[in-house]
C-alpha cells in the first residue's frame, strides 16, 4: 500500500515537469539566440523536476502517515467496540463453551407444579417426568396465536438454562426466555433469532450443526447482560442486551397460526443458578 503511494506521487510529478517541458519546447524559449538550449534554462528545468520529486516524496510521506494514523484510530474503535460487546470479565472465546456448571446449583423443572397455572399445558409424561404440552388457541385477530408459561422459581442473572422442545401442530415459533432475553426457533425455517426488543435483536440465521428434524436442543448462558447461545449442543451466537436484566422466571412460548392455533412440545428444563444460596 505505501509503494503504490509513492509510485503514484512520482508519476504524478513526472507527468507535471513533462507537461512543462512539452510546452516549454515548443513555445521555443529553452533556445538561445543560436538555436541551441540554453543551458540556464535547461538547468531551471533540472531544479523544478527535482523540487517535483522532492515534493512528491513529501507527499507520500504525508499520505503514508494519515493512513497509518487513520488504522491505528480505527483499530482502536474497532476494540472499544469489541470490548463493549464482549462478554465482560470473560474470554470472548472461553463463551462459546458451556460453563462449568458443577459451581451452580441446578433446578430441574419437571412437574406442572412447577409452572404457573396455564389450562393451555399439559403434562403428558409417561414413564419419565417433564414432558409437557404447550397449546395455542386460534386468534384470528391478532397477528399469530400465542401461549406461554413461566416457572414459579426466580433465578437469578448469572445462569446456565436448557430445553428441548418440537413443534407438533401449526407452529411458526418456539420460545425460550432467559432473563428479558428470548431465543426463538422457527421449525419450518430451521433458523433461529435472539430477541431483546425491537431495538436489540439479531436477524434470522440458519441452524447449521446439529440440527434435530424432532427436537432442538437450545441452551442459554447469561451473565448479567452478556449472553451466549448454544443450539443441539453447538455454539451459534454471543449477544449483549442493551439494558441490565433483573432476577425472575425462566419462560417458555409458542406463536402459531392465527386460524387454527398450535401445539409444542417441551421436556428436560434445566436450570442451572451460579448465584444460588
Amino acid at each position: 500500500m505505501d509503494w503504490k503511494i509513492i509510485i503514484t506521487n512520482y508519476i504524478g510529478a513526472f507527468v507535471i515537469f513533462l507537461i512543462w517541458f512539452i510546452t516549454a519546447l515548443l513555445s521555443g524559449w529553452i533556445y538561445d539566440k543560436a538555436g541551441n538550449f540554453d543551458k540556464v534554462i535547461l538547468i531551471v528545468n533540472l531544479i523544478i523536476l527535482v523540487a517535483l520529486f522532492v515534493g512528491a516524496t513529501m507527499r507520500s510521506s504525508f499520505e503514508i502517515q494519515q493512513n497509518i494514523s487513520s488504522q491505528s484510530k480505527f483499530e482502536e474503535i474497532t476494540k472499544a467496540v469489541n470490548k463493549e460487546m464482549a462478554p465482560e470479565a470473560t474470554d470472548y472465546e472461553a463463551s462459546k463453551y458451556p460453563p462449568d456448571i458443577t459451581e451452580a446449583k441446578q433446578k430441574l423443572i419437571n412437574s406442572i407444579d412447577q409452572f404457573n397455572p396455564n389450562q393451555k399445558l399439559k403434562d403428558v409424561s409417561t414413564i419419565v417426568p417433564g414432558y409437557f404440552e404447550l397449546s395455542a388457541t386460534p386468534s384470528p385477530n391478532s397477528p399469530y396465536s400465542h401461549s406461554s408459561v413461566e416457572t414459579k422459581n426466580i433465578f437469578s442473572t448469572n445462569f446456565y438454562a436448557s430445553i428441548r422442545f418440537a413443534a407438533v401442530e401449526n407452529v411458526q415459533t418456539m420460545d425460550f426466555m432467559g432473563r428479558n432475553i428470548w431465543v426463538c426457533i422457527n421449525p419450518s425455517w430451521d433458523s433461529f433469532l435472539i430477541w431483546e426488543s425491537e431495538q436489540s435483536q439479531t436477524v434470522w440465521k440458519p441452524i447449521r450443526v446439529g440440527k434435530n428434524p424432532v427436537f432442538n436442543t437450545v441452551a442459554i448462558h447469561q451473565k448479567g447482560r452478556n449472553v451466549s447461545i448454544f443450539i443441539n449442543n453447538n455454539y451459534v451466537d454471543s449477544f449483549k442486551k442493551l439494558g441490565s436484566p433483573k432476577p425472575g422466571p425462566i419462560s417458555i412460548a409458542l406463536k402459531a397460526n392465527k386460524k387454527h392455533g398450535g401445539k409444542m412440545f417441551f421436556r428436560d428444563v434445566s436450570v442451572w443458578d451460579f448465584s444460588a444460596p
